[in-house]
This record gives C-alpha cells, sequence and structure tokens, in this order.
C-alpha cells in the first residue's frame, strides 16, 4: 500500500523531469499569397509535418501532450522567393507559453520545391469510341474551339501535348452537335 501511494506521489509531482515526443505537427507556410502575386506555386512540401521531441516537468509535458498540435506551431515565411527552385528553409517553432525545452526536431528544415505559373494554348483533339448504328457513319467531327488555353506550373504545362475528349458514338443515328468536357 505504501508502494502504491509512494508511486502515486511521484507520478504527480511536478518536479520529475522527462522527456515527450509530439508528433505531425504541420508546417504552416506564410507568405504564399506573394508567391502567388509574383506568378509562383509550390509543387511539393506544403504539407510538411515534423517531430518535436520537448523536455520538462512531467505534468507540463503531459498538459501540452493534451493539446499539443495548438500549443506547439511551426512556421516558415515563403515571401521572400523569387525564382523557380528547391529551397531547403529553416521554419520557426513555438511553444507557447510553456515550461518545456524542445530537445530535437525532425526535420530540421524542409524542402520545397516552387515553380513558376503559366499559360499555353493546346489544340484539342476529339476521340471517338464505340459504333455508330447500322447503316451510319461518321463522316466528319470538328471540335469548336480547336485549341484550349491551360494555366498552371510550367513543369506540368510542358507535358501536356493535347486535350483530348472521349465521345461514345455508339447507336448514334443522326448528326449531332453536343457539349462536351
Amino acid at each position: 500500500l505504501i508502494a502504491v501511494f509512494l508511486w502515486m506521489y511521484v507520478m504527480n509531482s511536478d518536479e520529475i523531469e522527462g522527456t515527450l515526443t509530439y508528433s505531425n505537427i504541420p508546417v504552416r507556410l506564410d507568405g504564399v499569397s506573394t508567391l502567388r502575386s509574383n506568378d509562383l506555386v509550390i509543387l511539393s512540401g506544403n504539407n510538411s509535418k515534423i517531430t518535436v521531441e520537448c523536455s520538462g516537468k512531467r505534468k507540463g509535458l503531459q498538459t501540452v501532450y493534451k493539446d499539443y498540435m495548438n500549443i506547439i506551431t511551426a512556421k516558415v515565411n515563403v515571401s521572400n522567393i523569387t525564382e523557380p527552385g528547391e529551397y531547403e528553409l529553416v521554419y520557426d517553432l513555438s511553444k507557447g507559453e510553456t515550461d518545456i525545452s524542445v530537445v530535437s526536431k525532425n526535420p530540421s528544415q524542409i524542402t520545397l520545391v516552387v515553380d513558376r505559373l503559366s499559360t499555353v494554348s493546346v489544340p484539342v483533339e476529339v476521340q471517338l469510341i464505340g459504333t455508330p448504328a447500322d447503316g451510319h457513319t461518321i463522316s466528319e467531327c470538328v471540335p469548336s474551339p480547336d485549341a484550349i488555353t491551360v494555366r498552371g506550373p510550367e513543369t506540368i504545362l510542358r507535358q501536356i501535348e493535347v486535350a483530348r475528349v472521349t465521345y461514345d458514338v455508339t447507336g448514334l443515328t443522326s448528326s449531332l452537335q453536343t457539349n462536351v468536357t
């Protein structure tokens, strides 16, 4: 019985030091609107999460643990990025008004890949599938418009050769003008 009370006293003591790991803390990106105004976009790294190991009094560590996603925050300012590329950025870590200390953070920095937003015109191609009804044929298929404008990251736009629309003509028995996406 004495051992149980001693154990309860030790576990609830404010003076016992310990460490605790807080995982999956999202890194908030500040200045994204500045990137967009400079026609830049983040391709990867915008959903970075970190793990932080902290030390302190056990009771304080456990109090923080109950709501650590709102107490421990990580953020990095991206408004000074002016060109496309890969960036290794050190984030700022805040632990609110707590008495805990950061022992380690993993990773210590995040990697962002930034690309320039661009616009390109690509031709529209109609791909017909199926077969019209017996005795009927397809004589002409003309897309309108014959090209569309696409906006996005340059590296992705370079891979686009054509905008293809597929239309099923199975059982078609008459001339048809239709809208398809």
